[in-house]
């Protein structure tokens, strides 16, 4: 007795290997190269990221540059700065958007805004 064959099984069954066979393709020819190409470009970023760090070190190292370095600092957290001795009541709020927008002149300006308006924190209360 034969057994009973089913097409749609058959065909379901030659479906689902084509579509795995088009993922893994994909993901060999696309995926795989794509996401190399990404891990090789930020490895070099990252080690010219270090490389660049190191060379400014070095350059503000010397005793005749260290001054302009703090200047520097000084100039870059004054809105941070300001917060803290006003007593602002977010002052905390002031040096994180200082400490990471303030590279950006828009960033350091709403520091510094935000660092002078408000009234800080009085005694008696």
């Amino acid at each position: 007795m034969p057994l009973p064959f089913d097409r749609s099984r058959l065909l379901n069954l030659l479906v689902n290997v084509v579509a795995v066979a088009l993922v893994v393709a994909v993901v060999y020819y696309l995926v795989v190269p794509v996401v190399g190409f990404l891990w090789s470009a930020s490895v070099s970023a990252a080690a010219d990221g270090y490389r660049r760090a190191v060379e400014f070190v070095t350059y503000f190292a010397r005793w005749d540059r260290a001054p302009f370095l703090l200047l520097g600092i000084v100039v870059y957290l004054a809105p941070a700065i300001l917060a803290f001795k006003k007593g602002h009541p977010n002052r905390v709020g002031i040096f994180v958007l200082n400490l990471l927008t303030g590279w950006s002149v828009i960033g350091w300006a709403l520091a510094l805004v935000w660092s002078l308006s408000g009234k800080g924190d009085s005694a008696g209360e």
